[in-house]
């Protein structure tokens, strides 16, 4: 019987290269174990990732679905954007792109996004009587790869899953007061990581306000 509900939301790590970057999902897709792909969310929507920082979230779509054992999720991005403008009151040029800080929109090509999907290895369990929230949360730095000298820029996303249900919402101030844009991270310490550039991971980031006030959604474990 389908009687559990799973809640998806997306948002973004912090970035400062560009203006805004967008995204056009056309649907979220979930996998049970020992089953089938089955759509959860069809937005249909163009996001302004830079838009989904400290703490801001956007919501994809709410499901039921049967209790059980989910081995992963993928999103299917469009070609065509929405109707809706840009941050410079345009109509979007490309379903994917990012606008630097010329004003001058690049398209993202994305390898696999249209046909395969981006593919989201992560498994949860639903319960029942429980709602499951996860949230995609994008890294903009390691999402957008530039190609050489050809200009291109490639869409390779790096999302990171989080359940909701142990994560932990951290807020604060940077001091002096009105310290907008200062870059903040959670980060744990990995000591045995092989390379020493793995032994301290970031587990969430995002950059203060025009108040110098931040908000990290942090997964616990």
């Amino acid at each position: 019987q389908d009687d559990v509900q799973l809640l998806l939301w997306l948002t973004d790590a912090a970035n400062e290269k560009y203006q805004a970057v967008y995204v056009t999902v056309d649907e979220v897709q979930v996998h049970r174990a020992g089953g089938t792909w089955r759509k959860v969310a069809d937005p249909d929507k163009t996001y302004d990732l830079l838009e989904l920082v400290n703490g801001v979230r956007e919501e994809l779509g709410l499901a039921l679905l049967p209790a059980g054992q989910y081995t992963q999720l993928r999103l299917l991005l469009k070609t065509t954007p929405d109707q809706g403008t840009n941050l410079l009151s345009r109509s979007h040029p490309f379903a994917n792109y990012v606008i630097d800080q010329n004003d001058v929109a690049h398209e993202l090509t994305v390898p696999s996004g249209f046909q395969t999907g981006i593919k989201l290895v992560h498994g949860f369990t639903l319960t029942k009587g429980v709602t499951t929230e996860l949230v995609l949360d994008f890294d903009v730095d390691k999402s957008i790869v530039e190609a050489g000298n050809s200009g291109k820029r490639l869409l390779k996303p790096t999302i990171k899953v989080v359940d909701l249900k142990p994560a932990t919402v951290i807020g604060g101030a940077v001091t002096p007061v009105d310290r907008a844009g200062a870059r903040v991270t959670a980060q744990i310490y990995v000591p045995q990581a092989a390379d020493v550039k793995d032994q301290v991971k970031v587990q969430a980031g995002t950059v203060t306000n025009l108040q110098g006030v931040y908000t990290l959604i942090v997964p616990l474990g």
